[in-house]
């Protein structure tokens, strides 16, 4: 495991009408300088995690910092590694999450099952449709990797618990859509690399007053839940 040394010094914020800036520095072997345990764009800085007004990191410079007299040619012993924090911006692509919610209805034919007022039953050729809501709920998100085995495992899935204000089994995740926002990594001043490549992710939901599991049984004139399940319960929470 690679080992990221903080500077003392670091962790410097500054205060100016464009918002709120902070900056961490620390220094690793140049060899780990892109070790997973490396900062990534998108981290909240330590001191403003779970705040109203929360700092990402937004710019990471990598840079050779020391060399020892064994070294030659243009390499490094160690990389000096500086991350910026900064507060949200409209512009910023790193703090832009957004949500879409689209309603609808679907109609139901639910003439089997139900009487008239006399008594007698409702034929089911007569064509009677109620209409009940659909929620078509997208939420957008930039990040700087894509979770892939994530969403593969949970398409077509429901949700097992409580989610997005509605009970377990009455959202079903479509899918998501994903582009890459920009263009991975610019070299810069020859030796210095800046990370900007982040993922545009558009997480589909659908929403209705049922269970997924249920449907209409026309002779019963009720909703019904059907075994085996139609669709699997799954933790919809675990997506980023």
């Amino acid at each position: 495991m690679a080992t990221f040394v903080e500077h003392f010094g670091s962790r410097r914020i500054e205060y100016s009408s464009k918002g709120i800036e902070a900056t961490r520095i620390w220094h690793t072997n140049w060899a780990d300088r892109n070790a997973p345990e490396r900062v990534k764009l998108g981290d909240p800085y330590p001191e403003t995690e779970g705040a109203t007004m929360e700092l990402r990191c937004s710019n990471i410079v990598i840079q050779p910092w020391a060399r020892s007299s064994s070294t030659t040619g243009e390499a490094a012993d160690l990389a000096l590694i500086t991350a910026t924090y900064t507060s949200p911006d409209p512009d910023n692509p790193i703090f832009n999450i957004s949500e879409s919610i689209d309603f609808s209805v679907e109609s139901l034919n639910v003439a089997g099952g139900r009487q008239w007022a006399n008594g007698t039953t409702v034929p089911s050729n007569i064509g009677q449709s109620i209409f009940f809501p659909l929620v078509e709920y997208t939420i957008t998100k930039s990040m700087a990797e894509l979770p892939l085995g994530t969403i593969y495992s949970l398409c077509g899935r429901i949700n097992a618990s409580h989610f997005l204000g509605v009970p377990r089994g009455h959202v079903l995740f479509m899918g998501a859509r994903a582009q890459i926002e920009s263009g991975g990594y610019i070299p810069y001043q020859g030796t210095v690399v800046t990370q900007t490549s982040l993922y545009r992710v558009e997480y589909k939901f659908i929403l209705r007053p049922q269970d997924w599991n249920y449907i209409w049984n026309k002779q019963a004139g009720t909703w019904m839940k059907t075994y085996p399940y139609l669709y699997a319960y799954a933790p919809l929470e675990m997506l980023p």
